[in-house]
């Protein structure tokens, strides 16, 4: 088995935590999903890069993406690794220069 780490910018907590916290209030996920995957979450071995690694990259792209976006592009560009993500709009932008992995459209 390949040995894999993960690594991300440190919103990555928030931004699941808050994205957990939407789910319950609209009702798509009930409480028992949301403490499990927030517990998941907690429990993930992921390195986070502090602000002060890749501040100047997410200033830079400040033209092009959010500073939350930035944050992600950042970490991949400065690991050379793919970022993974979902936001089809992200991976269109003009200023990243890391390779992106999207899932399937469904």
């Amino acid at each position: 088995m390949l040995d894999k780490q993960l690594f991300s910018s440190e919103m990555l907590h928030y931004e699941v935590t808050n994205i957990l916290r939407r789910g319950r209030r609209q009702g798509s996920l009930d409480e028992t999903a949301a403490n499990l995957a927030f517990q998941d979450l907690r429990d993930m071995a992921i390195h986070l890069e502090p602000f002060s690694v890749v501040a100047t990259r997410i200033w830079e792209l400040r033209e092009s993406v959010t500073a939350y976006d930035a944050s992600y592009v950042a970490v991949a560009e400065w690991r050379r690794a793919p970022l993974l993500t979902a936001d089809r709009r992200l991976t269109r932008s003009n200023g990243p220069k890391c390779e992106f992995i999207t899932p399937p459209m469904t």
